[in-house]
């Protein structure tokens, strides 16, 4: 755990996208890898922004064919 973040309410793209690289290398999956993510999805424009991004910056031109869901709605 680390306390890297860059604004209390505000994510960062940079920060997310680290911490992104870092489980893949640490769960030995490459981004290739990847056809489908459960993004946090809180439906707020700055989060939800950010979580596009980073994904963007992850998986490229590849992103528009990953399926991404969100199930924070059902779960809290």
């Amino acid at each position: 755990m680390a306390n890297a973040a860059s604004h209390i309410s505000r994510p960062s793209v940079g920060g997310q996208a680290e911490a992104v690289r870092a489980a893949l290398r640490s769960a030995a999956i490459a981004a290739e890898d990847v056809d489908a993510i459960n993004a946090h999805g809180t439906g707020t424009q700055a989060n939800d922004a950010t979580k596009t991004a980073v994904i963007r910056a992850i998986f490229g031109a590849r992103t528009d064919r990953i399926a991404i869901s969100a199930t924070k709605a059902i779960h809290g």
